[in-house]
C-alpha cells in the first residue's frame, strides 16, 4: 500500500499539501514521504531537462507517473496495458527497495511493439533491480551482435590452455575470434605448436622447452554468443594480444 499512495500522492498532491512536504525537515519526514521526494525529484530532473520547463516547480506543475499498480497474491504489480516509462519503474522500484532496506531482486520486463508490422520494430528489455544495483538486457542491442556476428561469419571463443614448468602448472585463459567454417580447437592448436620445440610427446602435452621441462596443451574452448563476448572483452585478454606473434607467423603460413 505505501508505494501506492506514493504513486497516488505524487501525481495528485494539492498546492497546499506539496508546500507542507517541501518543507518539512528531511529527518522528520516518514517513509511514505521519503518515497514521495525521491520520485518527485527524479521526475523534476527529466522534466526540467526539456527547453521551456528549467524553472518550473513540483508545486506549478502536475507529474504523472507513468505506470500502474494493483495488489495481488505475489505483492505490489507494476504494469501498464499500453506504454510505461521504464525509468519511472525502476526509480520507484530502486528507491522503495532501499527505503525499506528490502534484499529482494526485482524483475522489470517490457515489449516493444508497434501498431503496424514493420520489420525491427518488435523487440525487449528486461530489468533487474535490488537496492544495491540496476542491470539491463536490451533486446535490440543482442540482436545487432547477433546479425554483425552472422554477417561476418565469426565465432567467438573462450580458450583455456595448460602451462606446465617442472612440477608447476597454470591455466591461461584467453578470448579469440575465428572464422564460423574453422575449427577454434584447431586453430588454439596452430598457435600452440608455433611454441613447440620438440612435437607432442605420448601425454598429449606439446613440449616448449626440453631443457627446462616446460610444455603447454589446450585445455578447454568454450564457445560464446557475441554478447558474452562483447562482456568477456572488458576483463579477459583476446588472443591476438596473448599470441600476437604466433598469430602473426601463422598467417604468414598462410599465404605462403
Amino acid at each position: 500500500m505505501l508505494g501506492i499512495e506514493a504513486i497516488n500522492f505524487v501525481s495528485s498532491a494539492t498546492e497546499e499539501e506539496k508546500h507542507i512536504l517541501l518543507n518539512k525537515p528531511e529527518a522528520e519526514r516518514t517513509l511514505l514521504e521519503k518515497l514521495v521526494m525521491a520520485l518527485v525529484e527524479y521526475c523534476m530532473e527529466q522534466t526540467c531537462s526539456y527547453p521551456g520547463n528549467e524553472n518550473n516547480s513540483w508545486v506549478e506543475q502536475e507529474l504523472y507517473l507513468q505506470l500502474g499498480t494493483e495488489i495481488d497474491c505475489d505483492g505490489l504489480n507494476i504494469f501498464s496495458e499500453v506504454d510505461i516509462d521504464l525509468n519511472h519503474a525502476v526509480i520507484f522500484t530502486e528507491t522503495f527497495l532501499k527505503l525499506m532496506d528490502l534484499p529482494h531482486l526485482v524483475e522489470i520486463s517490457a515489449a516493444h511493439t508497434c501498431s503496424s508490422a514493420r520489420i525491427n520494430e518488435f523487440a525487449g528489455t528486461l530489468i533487474m533491480v535490488s537496492k544495491d544495483r540496476i542491470r539491463y538486457l536490451n533486446w535490440e542491442e543482442f540482436a545487432r551482435l547477433e546479425r554483425e556476428a552472422h554477417e561476418a561469419q565469426v565465432q567467438y571463443s573462450l580458450c583455456e590452455v595448460m602451462h606446465y614448468s617442472g612440477e608447476s602448472s597454470s591455466k591461461q585463459q584467453f578470448l579469440m575470434t575465428s572464422k564460423a567454417t574453422e575449427s577454434a580447437s584447431g586453430k588454439v592448436m596452430d598457435i600452440l605448436m608455433t611454441f613447440s620445440e620438440d612435437g607432442v610427446d605420448y601425454d598429449g602435452l606439446i613440449v616448449t622447452s626440453t631443457e627446462e621441462n616446460d610444455s603447454c596443451c589446450l585445455h578447454a574452448v568454450h564457445a560464446l554468443t557475441p554478447s558474452e563476448y562483447a562482456v568477456l572483452a572488458k576483463y579477459i585478454p583476446k588472443a591476438e594480444d596473448v599470441y600476437a606473434a604466433a598469430l602473426a607467423q601463422i598467417k604468414g603460413d598462410d599465404k605462403a
